[in-house]
């Protein structure tokens, strides 16, 4: 699959200030944002989708098989960090 070379041979960078990475990858990333997918299983009170979590899976194994499967690693590690604060941060 020539965007997983692409993906391998580009590795994110970080300057200081930004993280940088391939425009495939950042658009596949904004397709997913904008469809309100960043966090599908969490409460509407945290800016969640609220959706059950077979519906979220769904919705991730729908990605995985289109251009966005590179981008589903990052948002994978965002949800996970998003379900850690949710379950064991405090609102300080």
């Amino acid at each position: 699959m020539p965007i997983c070379l692409k993906g391998e041979c580009n590795q994110p960078t970080f300057d200081g200030k930004k993280v940088h990475i391939i425009l495939e990858i950042k658009e596949g990333l904004d397709a997913i944002i904008e469809a309100g997918l960043t966090a599908p299983t969490i409460d509407y009170a945290t800016d969640g989708m609220q959706l059950p979590q077979v519906a979220a899976s769904g919705a991730f194994m729908y990605l995985a098989t289109a251009k966005e499967s590179m981008s589903i690693g990052y948002l994978s590690l965002t949800h996970a960090n998003t379900n850690l604060i949710e379950t064991y941060g405090t609102p300080e």
